[in-house]
């Protein structure tokens, strides 16, 4: 049996995020500000392996346009491929880890 650790997290790192911070003077329901790079750290420092990350889509920081664009399979194709160009404007992260130094039969 393999056992796999699924982690998520908003991406709080990317630009339009920060921008949104700034303007809400820190008002925000995240206790905690992770850029990919930062959680991969943490993840890594628990003993864990990534062995993959789900970018969710990218993110344009004005809900009624993101709303629009996911509710049709031409707008998703969109997104998707901003996510490609600029993987680090994606909306969330999820990571699949294992343990390290751990087999499971």
């Amino acid at each position: 049996m393999m056992m796999v650790l699924i982690l998520g997290t908003t991406n709080e790192g990317c630009f339009t995020q920060r921008i949104r911070k700034y303007i809400a003077k820190g008002k925000t329901d995240h206790v905690h500000f992770y850029k990919e790079k930062e959680f991969r750290s943490k993840i890594e420092k628990a003993g864990f392996i990534i062995k993959d990350i789900y970018r969710e889509v990218f993110y344009p920081d004005f809900d009624r346009l993101y709303y629009r664009l996911t509710s049709t399979d031409l707008g998703f194709k969109i997104l998707e491929l901003l996510t490609i160009l600029f993987p680090s404007q994606c909306s969330d992260y999820y990571f699949e880890c294992k343990i390290k130094n751990r087999e499971y039969k």
